[in-house]
């Protein structure tokens, strides 16, 4: 009579992938009606409240949507190699800034207007357009930079030495796609991935032109929502008056900041692009293009 399987019981310290419910698709819907009700309705004389409230409804849809993937609620920020991006963390900021002034925007200019198509004729500066297309090249290409080191082999001894450092550095389980440093598990990500490098030579190391780069984003975000929250203040509400819309177009950044801002991407990119481990290949080295256990 054959024997029965026994199976071996791992335990994973990961958050099962995928863990959306149906409570996440009924809070988002709710979340979906507060944006709009937020401006629209409850706030709707207070431009200033409507706009931070909508940013708020906005932020929650985020992380609503980060926990629901990865069981995690800074999950949008967590990229494909299971670490914490600082390209996400930007293009997260402006983008939750510059459609919660589109909703409140519209809001306030349908209650002098009364009219939805007009309430919605506010154009958008060539700065801020600029700051947007930095941000989503740099998104779009740091993908694309690592994704070359991916089939480049390091050496066995720089792969242990960077488990080693990380895992005195945090619970983490760290590991490697080629010379790319990654992390098994979503869990693993940590808020300090966004501030060191990327490779396994360099990974758990500070990267200056990556806290460069927060620096400048933090500097230039908290000065356009500034510039966003003191147009909002000034703007006077006569309902159904059918004067000027108050809300035509978002404010003009400087565009010093604006070339700040690319200097720093340019600065993040270039060193991305740069080797900062050494090769298998060069030195006979056997191939650990597979993680080193």
């Amino acid at each position: 009579m054959a024997s029965p399987n026994v199976g071996v019981v791992v335990n994973d310290p990961a958050p099962k992938v995928g863990h959306w419910r149906i409570w996440h698709s009924v809070l988002l819907t709710a979340l979906v009606a507060l944006l709009f009700l937020v401006p629209f309705v409850f706030f709707a004389t207070q431009p200033t409240t409507a706009l931070i409230g909508t940013f708020i409804v906005l932020l929650l849809i985020c992380v609503l949507i980060g926990q629901g993937v990865t069981g995690l609620p800074a999950g949008i920020l967590i990229d494909e190699r299971n670490v914490m991006s600082l390209s996400r963390l930007q293009m997260l900021v402006w983008t939750l800034m510059v459609v919660s002034a589109m909703i409140a925007g519209t809001a306030v200019n349908i209650q002098v207007g009364d009219d939805a198509h007009a309430a919605m004729g506010w154009t958008i500066d060539s700065s801020l357009l600029a700051l947007i297309g930095i941000s989503t090249i740099s998104l779009a290409g740091s993908p694309l930079i690592l994704s070359t080191k991916k089939d480049q082999n390091p050496t066995q001894l720089e792969v242990k030495e960077m488990k080693d450092r990380l895992k005195a550095q945090s619970e983490a389980n760290p590991t490697n796609d080629g010379k790319v440093a990654t992390n098994e598990f979503p869990s693993d990500a940590r808020w300090s991935d966004m501030f060191t490098g990327e490779e396994v030579g360099n990974a758990g190391y500070a990267d200056l032109s990556r806290i460069q780069m927060f620096f400048f984003t933090v500097l230039v975000g908290l000065i356009y929502a500034m510039m966003l929250l003191d147009m909002f203040s000034h703007f006077t509400l006569v309902k159904g008056s059918g004067g000027p819309l108050p809300f035509t177009g978002f404010p003009e950044l400087d565009k010093s900041l604006v070339g700040l801002i690319a200097i720093s991407h340019g600065g993040y990119l270039t060193v991305k692009s740069l080797p900062h481990t050494k090769s298998a290949d060069s030195n006979g080295d056997k191939d650990s293009s597979n993680p080193v256990g």
